[in-house]
């Protein structure tokens, strides 16, 4: 890639991920995280042992207590500086045409280069190889999961 396209990129780059800050800033003031035993939570989102937990609840239910009385929610984050944007709908609309328009050409170009290079002669041939294709990836990634 040309240096200018890579400068290109990394910015955009940028401005993608400032745009994913922002919005999961707004998505954790809205849902705040709500929890059992706000002295468990760790910074990797793993609440501790789970037997334990089980153990815990189980306790709290035999004392006459039941675990929802001990749920506490954490203060929400402070709302986001930068608002969002506002979007009409007719935006909205006009970015999902385009979108599928976007999807239709890659399919289009993706299935045309599969015939071509191919001895396929219709779409009806490719479709069904397509289809035995993905039937094999599922089956052979179910049975890794077993």
């Amino acid at each position: 890639l040309p240096e200018s396209s890579s400068d290109e990129l990394d910015v955009a780059e940028k401005m993608v991920m400032e745009e994913t800050l922002t919005l999961l800033q707004h998505d954790a003031h809205a849902h705040p995280v709500i929890v059992d035993d706000p002295d468990q939570i760790t910074t990797s989102g793993n609440s501790g042992d789970t037997k334990q937990s089980k153990k815990n609840k189980k306790k709290k239910r035999k004392k006459g207590g039941s675990a929802d009385n001990n749920v506490a929610a954490l203060a929400p984050p402070p709302p986001p500086d930068k608002a969002l944007d506002y979007l009409s709908e007719d935006a909205l609309d006009a970015a999902k045409v385009l979108l599928q328009e976007e999807a239709d050409a890659i399919i289009m170009e993706k299935r045309n280069k599969q015939i071509s290079e191919s001895n396929y002669r219709n779409d009806e041939e490719l479709q069904q190889y397509l289809s035995w294709e993905n039937m094999t990836s599922s089956r052979s990634h179910a049975s890794s999961l077993a």
